[in-house]
Protein backbone atom coordinates (compact mmCIF):
# COMPACT_ATOMS: atom_id res chain seq x y z
CA UNK A 1 0.00 0.00 0.00
CA UNK A 2 1.32 3.37 -1.30
CA UNK A 3 0.73 6.24 0.81
CA UNK A 4 -1.24 7.38 -1.56
CA UNK A 5 -3.87 4.84 -0.89
CA UNK A 6 -3.61 5.60 3.22
CA UNK A 7 -6.29 8.14 4.06
CA UNK A 8 -4.34 8.70 7.20
CA UNK A 9 -0.81 10.01 5.53
CA UNK A 10 -2.47 11.61 2.78
CA UNK A 11 -4.97 13.60 5.26
CA UNK A 12 -1.70 14.04 6.84
CA UNK A 13 0.32 15.21 3.83
CA UNK A 14 -2.77 17.73 3.20
CA UNK A 15 -3.17 19.49 6.07
CA UNK A 16 0.35 20.38 6.08
CA UNK A 17 0.54 21.55 2.68
CA UNK A 18 -2.55 23.44 3.33
CA UNK A 19 -0.99 25.08 6.52
CA UNK A 20 1.91 26.21 4.65
CA UNK A 21 -0.09 27.90 1.96
CA UNK A 22 -2.66 29.43 3.90
CA UNK A 23 0.33 31.14 6.03
CA UNK A 24 2.17 32.01 3.15
CA UNK A 25 -1.08 33.64 1.41
CA UNK A 26 -1.93 35.98 4.65
CA UNK A 27 1.62 36.56 5.22
CA UNK A 28 1.71 38.23 1.80
CA UNK A 29 -1.12 41.12 2.96
CA UNK A 30 -0.10 41.68 6.42
CA UNK A 31 1.47 44.94 7.15
CA UNK A 32 4.97 44.91 7.20
CA UNK A 33 7.12 43.22 10.00
CA UNK A 34 4.13 41.06 11.11
CA UNK A 35 4.17 37.77 10.59
CA UNK A 36 1.46 35.35 10.80
CA UNK A 37 2.45 33.65 14.06
CA UNK A 38 2.06 37.70 15.24
CA UNK A 39 -1.03 37.99 14.18
CA UNK A 40 -2.30 35.09 15.99
CA UNK A 41 -1.18 36.42 18.76
CA UNK A 42 -2.81 39.23 18.49
CA UNK A 43 -5.92 37.42 17.23
CA UNK A 44 -5.85 35.39 21.04
CA UNK A 45 -5.08 38.03 23.02
CA UNK A 46 -7.68 40.04 21.11
CA UNK A 47 -10.57 37.35 21.42
CA UNK A 48 -9.92 37.59 24.99
CA UNK A 49 -7.64 34.63 25.23
CA UNK A 50 -5.07 35.45 27.04
CA UNK A 51 -2.85 33.37 29.19
CA UNK A 52 0.75 32.93 30.00
CA UNK A 53 3.11 32.70 27.67
CA UNK A 54 3.71 28.96 27.97
CA UNK A 55 -0.25 28.51 27.71
CA UNK A 56 -0.19 30.39 24.48
CA UNK A 57 3.07 29.26 23.07
CA UNK A 58 1.29 25.59 23.36
CA UNK A 59 -1.73 26.35 21.80
CA UNK A 60 -0.09 27.92 18.80
CA UNK A 61 2.19 24.52 18.49
CA UNK A 62 5.49 26.85 19.57
CA UNK A 63 8.05 25.73 21.45
CA UNK A 64 8.94 27.68 24.64
CA UNK A 65 12.38 29.63 23.31
CA UNK A 66 10.83 30.29 20.02
CA UNK A 67 7.54 31.76 21.49
CA UNK A 68 10.08 33.84 23.88
CA UNK A 69 11.26 35.35 20.26
CA UNK A 70 8.00 36.25 19.38
CA UNK A 71 7.01 37.70 22.22
CA UNK A 72 10.30 39.55 22.08
CA UNK A 73 9.59 40.82 18.62
CA UNK A 74 6.15 41.72 20.28
CA UNK A 75 7.25 43.75 23.47
CA UNK A 76 9.95 45.43 21.10
CA UNK A 77 6.46 46.84 19.07
CA UNK A 78 4.81 47.53 22.36
CA UNK A 79 1.74 45.70 21.26
CA UNK A 80 1.80 43.30 24.55
CA UNK A 81 2.42 43.81 28.04
CA UNK A 82 3.01 40.30 30.00
CA UNK A 83 1.87 41.38 33.39
CA UNK A 84 2.32 39.53 36.79
CA UNK A 85 -0.39 37.73 38.19
CA UNK A 86 -1.24 39.73 41.74
CA UNK A 87 -1.94 36.25 43.69
CA UNK A 88 1.35 34.61 42.75
CA UNK A 89 4.22 36.87 41.81
CA UNK A 90 5.70 33.74 39.78
CA UNK A 91 2.51 33.45 37.09
CA UNK A 92 2.74 35.78 34.08
CA UNK A 93 0.20 36.94 31.60
CA UNK A 94 -0.06 38.68 28.33
CA UNK A 95 -2.76 41.52 27.42
CA UNK A 96 -2.73 43.67 24.38
CA UNK A 97 -2.27 46.83 24.73
CA UNK A 98 -4.27 49.86 22.44
CA UNK A 99 -1.06 49.68 20.10
CA UNK A 100 -1.32 45.75 19.90
CA UNK A 101 -5.14 46.37 19.21
CA UNK A 102 -4.51 49.02 16.79
CA UNK A 103 -2.16 46.61 14.78
CA UNK A 104 -4.79 43.69 15.28
CA UNK A 105 -7.45 45.64 13.65
CA UNK A 106 -4.80 46.94 10.66
CA UNK A 107 -4.42 43.30 10.33
CA UNK A 108 -7.91 42.08 10.00
CA UNK A 109 -8.47 45.17 7.35
CA UNK A 110 -5.09 43.99 5.34
CA UNK A 111 -6.73 40.28 5.74
CA UNK A 112 -9.75 40.03 4.89
CA UNK A 113 -10.26 39.78 1.37
CA UNK A 114 -7.85 37.22 1.43
CA UNK A 115 -9.82 35.28 4.51
CA UNK A 116 -12.90 35.58 2.52
CA UNK A 117 -12.01 34.41 -0.52
CA UNK A 118 -10.46 31.07 1.62
CA UNK A 119 -13.89 31.06 3.10
CA UNK A 120 -16.00 31.15 -0.33
CA UNK A 121 -13.69 28.60 -1.41
CA UNK A 122 -15.29 25.76 1.10
CA UNK A 123 -18.34 24.07 1.09
CA UNK A 124 -19.71 24.36 4.43
CA UNK A 125 -20.87 20.93 4.22
CA UNK A 126 -17.28 19.99 3.97
CA UNK A 127 -15.99 22.06 6.43
CA UNK A 128 -18.67 20.34 9.09
CA UNK A 129 -17.85 16.71 7.46
CA UNK A 130 -13.86 17.76 8.36
CA UNK A 131 -14.55 18.78 11.68
CA UNK A 132 -15.01 15.73 14.10
CA UNK A 133 -10.93 14.58 12.32
CA UNK A 134 -9.65 17.71 13.04
CA UNK A 135 -11.51 17.89 16.81
CA UNK A 136 -9.88 14.63 17.36
CA UNK A 137 -6.66 15.23 15.74
CA UNK A 138 -6.23 18.30 17.99
CA UNK A 139 -7.36 16.57 20.83
CA UNK A 140 -4.42 13.75 20.01
CA UNK A 141 -1.93 16.70 19.41
CA UNK A 142 -2.49 18.76 22.45
CA UNK A 143 -2.81 15.26 25.02
CA UNK A 144 0.80 14.07 23.42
Amino acid sequence: MTAHQRPDVEALSALSAVQLKMRARIERVLPPGVSATTFEVLERLSAGEGGSPAAIAKSLGLSRPAFSHVLARLQAQQWVDVVGDPDDGRRKYLTLTAAGAAMHRQCLIATRSERSSMRSAILERDAQAALPFLRGLSAWLTAS
